[in-house]
Order: C-alpha cells, then sequence, then structure tokens
C-alpha cells in the first residue's frame, strides 16, 4: 500500500503543478462540445401502434377444403419486409420526399436516411409499434401514416396476388398433365389394341392354364359323348326293329263297337312312346308307363279268352300273327340321331380349344415381356393420373380460399394508437450530453497535465533522482515561501477553485434550460452578439451546418 502511495502521489503533486492547463483545456473542450450539443437540433419520433388480429373463424372451418396459410409466419414476413426498398420509394412518393431528389444518388441518400430514422418493434404478441424520428414533427408523423398504409394495404393485396399467381400456376399444370394423361390414355389404349390376343384376359400363365384346362374339359365331354353314342349303337343292333304278336279275331282294336280299354290301350302306348322318345328305360315314367300298358294289355287278353267259344280252343294255334314296329328301336335312333349333332358341335369346339392353345404357346416367349410393356405404361398412367387429381384437388382447394380471402380477411389490422404530432422531442438528450462533456473536458485537462509532467525532465522526488542515477541523495534544500509567495499561492488556488467552480455552474445552469436551448440558433440569427463576441456566433452557426450536413 505505501508502494502505490509513494508511487502515485509525485504524479498527483505534478499534474497540480500545471492545474492551469489542464483548466484551460477544460475550458476549451466544455465550450466547444456545449456549444455542439446546443445547436443540434430536436428530434422527434411519432409512433404508431398496430395489432394484427389473426384469430378467424375461417381457418377452423376451412380445416381440410381450403389451403391453410401460416398466419405467424405471413406477420413475420410482413414485419421483415415493410422497410424494404420498394416500400421505402413507395413512402418517399407519398410524402413529397422523392421532389428533393433530383438524382439517383441523392435518391438513394434519401431512402438509406428514411430506413435508418423508420423502425418497426414487436411488443408482445402480433402487437407492432411503428415509428419515425426527423427534425420535422409533421413530417414523422406523415411517414409513419405512411408506413401504416403500407403495412395494411400492401401486404393483404400481396397475400391475394399470391392466391392469385399460386392459382394461375396450378391451372397451367393441371392443363399439361391433362395433356399427359390423354397422351397416356391413348398410348394404353393401342397398345392394348395391339396384343389385345395377349391382354385380353388377364395374366397371360393363368390365361394358358385355363385355356389347357378347358382343352382337357372338353376332350373329356368329346371322349364321353363318342362313348354314349357307340354303346347306343350297339344296344341298337340287338334289338328288333318289329315286333311279332298275335291278334285274336274277335278282338276288335278299332270300329265303332271297338272296347273302351283298347282305346285306353292305345292311348297309354302312344303315352309310352312319348315318354320314351324323352327318356331312357330306365327312367320312373317311363318303367311304370310300360307297367301300366304290359298290366292292361294282359287284362285284354284275359277277356278275350274267356269269350272265346270252346270250339275254338283247337284252332288256338292256327291264330295269325301281325308284326308292329318296336318302340326301343325307335327310342334308340332317335337318341343317336339327337347325339350327332351334339357330336359335331363339341367337335368344333375340341378344335377351337386346341387352336387357342396352340396359340397361347406361340405366344408364350412375347407375353411377358408385352406384360412387362404393360405395367411401365400403367405405371406412368397411375403416375401422372394421380399428379392431375392432386392438382384438381388443389386447384379446387385454391378456388375455395381465393373465395374465402375475397369476401373475409382472415388477418385483419387494428390501428391501437394512430400517429401523432409529436411536441416534445426525443433527442437529442442535452441534459445528458451536457455532463458527458463536462466530464470528457475535466478528464481532458487532467489528461493533458499528466502527459506535460511525463514530457517534463526534472524530478519532482529524491527518490527519482537517485533511482535514475543510482547514487544516494545526501540531502534536499527545502524553498522557505515569504508572505509574498503565501498569497500568490493562496489567490493563485483561490483563483483555480472559482474557474473550477464556474466551469461546474456553468454546466448546471446548462443542464437546467437545456430544454429551451433547442432554438438557440434562431435566437442568435435574430439576436447578433456584439462584435466582441461575432466568433461565438460563427462557431455556433458553423456547428449547427455540421450536423444538419452529417444528418444529409
Amino acid at each position: 500500500m505505501g508502494n502505490i502511495a509513494t508511487e502515485i502521489l509525485p504524479i498527483l503533486i505534478a499534474v497540480w503543478r500545471r492545474r492551469w492547463y489542464a483548466l484551460a483545456l477544460a475550458w476549451l473542450l466544455c465550450m466547444a462540445g456545449w456549444t455542439a450539443v446546443a445547436v443540434l437540433p430536436d428530434k422527434f419520433q411519432s409512433e404508431a401502434r398496430v395489432y394484427i388480429d389473426t384469430t378467424s373463424l375461417l381457418g377452423p372451418l376451412l380445416k381440410g377444403i381450403a389451403v391453410n396459410t401460416d398466419i405467424e409466419q405471413e406477420v413475420a414476413i410482413m414485419q421483415r419486409t415493410l422497410l424494404s426498398r420498394p416500400n421505402l420509394a413507395e413512402v418517399a412518393r407519398a410524402t413529397d420526399l422523392d421532389l428533393e431528389a433530383t438524382t439517383p444518388l441523392e435518391m438513394e441518400n434519401l431512402l438509406s436516411r428514411i430506413e435508418k430514422s423508420a423502425s418497426i418493434k414487436a411488443q408482445g404478441r402480433n402487437l407492432f409499434i411503428v415509428g419515425y424520428t426527423d427534425k420535422d414533427p409533421v413530417l414523422a408523423k406523415a411517414i409513419v401514416q405512411a408506413l401504416l398504409t403500407i403495412f395494411v394495404e400492401t401486404n393483404l393485396g400481396q397475400n391475394r396476388q399470391d392466391m392469385e399467381n399460386a392459382r394461375s400456376f396450378i391451372e397451367s399444370q393441371l392443363a399439361a398433365y391433362q395433356k399427359q394423361l390423354q397422351e397416356s390414355e391413348q398410348r394404353l389404349a393401342r397398345f392394348k389394341s395391339k396384343h389385345a390376343d395377349v391382354l385380353s384376359a388377364g395374366d397371360f400363365s393363368q390365361q394358358l392354364a385355363q385355356a389347357t384346362s378347358k382343352l382337357s374339359a372338353q376332350k373329356r365331354k368329346y371322349e364321353d359323348t363318342v362313348l354314349k353314342r357307340d354303346q347306343l349303337k350297339a344296344q341298337l343292333a340287338i334289338v328288333p326293329q318289329f315286333l311279332k304278336v298275335q291278334t285274336p279275331p274277335q278282338l276288335v282294336l278299332s270300329g265303332p263297337n271297338a272296347s273302351p280299354d283298347v282305346g285306353r290301350l292305345r292311348q297309354m302306348e302312344q303315352n309310352l312312346d312319348q315318354l320314351m322318345l324323352r327318356f331312357t328305360d330306365n327312367h320312373p315314367d317311363v318303367v311304370n308307363m310300360t307297367k301300366s300298358v304290359e298290366h292292361l294289355r294282359a287284362q285284354l287278353k284275359r277277356k278275350a279268352e274267356e269269350t272265346k267259344p270252346d270250339s275254338e280252343d283247337a284252332k288256338e294255334n292256327q291264330v295269325p300273327k301281325t308284326e308292329i314296329p318296336n318302340t326301343l328301336y325307335q327310342q334308340l335312333q332317335l337318341r343317336i340321331s339327337d347325339l350327332e349333332p351334339e357330336l359335331v358341335t363339341q367337335r368344333r369346339d375340341l378344335t377351337d380349344a386346341e387352336a387357342n392353345v396352340t396359340r397361347l404357346q406361340e405366344l408364350r416367349l412375347t407375353a411377358p415381356e408385352i406384360e412387362i410393356q404393360l405395367k411401365d405404361l400403367d405405371r406412368d398412367y397411375g403416375v401422372i393420373k394421380r399428379k392431375f387429381e392432386e392438382f384438381l384437388a388443389r386447384r379446387e382447394a385454391a378456388r375455395i380460399s381465393q373465395a374465402a380471402e375475397a369476401t373475409t380477411d382472415s388477418v385483419q389490422f387494428r390501428i391501437i394508437s394512430p400517429p401523432q404530432v409529436p411536441i416534445v422531442p426525443t433527442a437529442p438528450k442535452r441534459k445528458l450530453l451536457f455532463s458527458v462533456v463536462l466530464f470528457v473536458g475535466l478528464g481532458g485537462g487532467i489528461g493533458f497535465s499528466f502527459l506535460l509532467s511525463q514530457l517534463d525532465s526534472t524530478f519532482s522526488s529524491a527518490n527519482k533522482l537517485s533511482e535514475n542515477f543510482g547514487l544516494p541523495v545526501l540531502g534536499t534544500v527545502s524553498m522557505i515561501a515569504n508572505t509574498a509567495n503565501s498569497f500568490r499561492r493562496t489567490l493563485s488556488n483561490m483563483s483555480f477553485g472559482m474557474a473550477s467552480g464556474t466551469l461546474l455552474a456553468l454546466c448546471g445552469v446548462l443542464v437546467i434550460f437545456a430544454p429551451q436551448l433547442a432554438s438557440l440558433p434562431e435566437l442568435l440569427s435574430k439576436q447578433p452578439l456584439p462584435a466582441q463576441l461575432s466568433w461565438l456566433t460563427d462557431l455556433i452557426k458553423a456547428f449547427a451546418n455540421l450536423t444538419v450536413m452529417k444528418e444529409i
């Protein structure tokens, strides 16, 4: 601790010896700084609060039907694109600031100044503050109003324009895919028509298996029919064509005196003939009818024998016999004649089945390649059709979204507080700047005094002398101050204190009257200072002009 005090105390003594230099520089810096702060023009900031309401009922109602837009993302994009170059140019045209820019460079500087002075800040959820700072309060309010107009109208129009552009793109893509779909359908139809022999029944392997199975079944059916015909022919060969029956002379089978049983027998025989034409001998109806006919014949025969005279018993062996057609023989012929056309038909079907199998076997080598080509065509057609259906659904969704956007706004802008012409300036902070200038001036003066002490080659203490030369100091001689020297020193200290106090008091006065110093350049122009202080007026005007040029 003692070493630090030993090092610092000589420095403070050296600075104190040069205190007047420090005070003079502090006065110079403070006066220049305070003058610059005093002539700084006031900056007025106009603000407006905008709330973006994204809570619309259309979202839940149209979910899954219309296009769902990310409202939060749209709001973020609105915030980022508000200060874009096209919007700034629109603001310049709306406020007639573009009339001041006659060259592209001036226009670029104007847009840069507007962008630098404008601001948009988020304050909570969907609440934004749009502000602008300028030395003209009316212009600041006009620019904020222009920014609000662009923020509300441009974004809504852009949203609808984007919707229209998206729908136009979907329409163009839909027309292109519709044309591709038609071409794909035509290619698929031509391919199927060209290879209908292979593709008519689906999978070729299944088609060949079905044709082979059908051929086998047709062969068995034809062979069964041929076997049945041969059996009927063999049976027909052993059945007589006519039957010999004895006819008693007293049995009257026809005529007006015929017995009713005989007529019934004739009727039953006719019915039996019809049944045998339709069915086989083993059919139940045929069997029953045959038994009935035989039973009736037996009854008629018994009646004839009972009525026959005894004299005629001897002549029984002399009864003449007659031949009648054999019904069974006729039936066999009829069934054989029915089988012949059926055999012809089955033979034709068998020939067609054999030809079909032969054709499919010949196509067996080329059929897989044809099926692969068909699958490729089907796949391309499916992809194009799916895309076409997707674009068709998107077009309907875009149409509904566009209709909903045209009738109602999914995003509503509510101006919570409109822009006003500011009365109290927001910048510069003169009170703070005056204090800062004071500290900078005092610091600059102390630093200048310390620099002068470092440049001085004299030694402020015996220790410094001993350290530099490496020799012991035998003794020191102190200055004995008389009354005159003491008075001068006291007067000098009092003068220094008064000068320093005056500087601090002047800073306090400037801080107190800081709001009234905004119109200082105008007051100086109306009431010029005396000729002795004309340099101060020129200095203030120079600082004012320099500040205006920096802003431009």
